[in-house]
């Protein structure tokens, strides 16, 4: 069994590898959650990239962000799959 560090660094890795294909600024952890199968599902969050070119007025202005979700099996630290995660708005 792998931890909830494990599965982060698994999903931080596989983002890295990908970079040519999905740009990646700022990444951050946003979540983890532990399911009854066994496996992570981690989101990380990037800044999207039209806010890049914002510089330090970044600093001013709150960023938008991506959410990506990964499900990391929970014996091998293998990911199988990345998803794009919507935030619901919060009512």
């Amino acid at each position: 069994m792998i931890d909830v560090k494990m599965a982060v660094r698994a999903a931080m890795n596989y983002l890295s590898d990908f970079r040519e294909f999905v740009p990646a600024k700022g990444v951050r952890l946003e979540e983890t959650d532990h399911e009854d199968s066994g496996d992570w599902l981690i989101t990380l969050s990037m800044l999207d990239e039209q806010d890049e070119f914002l510089g330090g007025l970044s600093k001013l202005v709150p960023g938008r962000r991506s959410y990506k979700q990964f499900r990391v099996d929970g014996n091998t630290g293998e990911i199988k799959s990345m998803k794009v995660r919507t935030l619901q708005p919060v009512e």
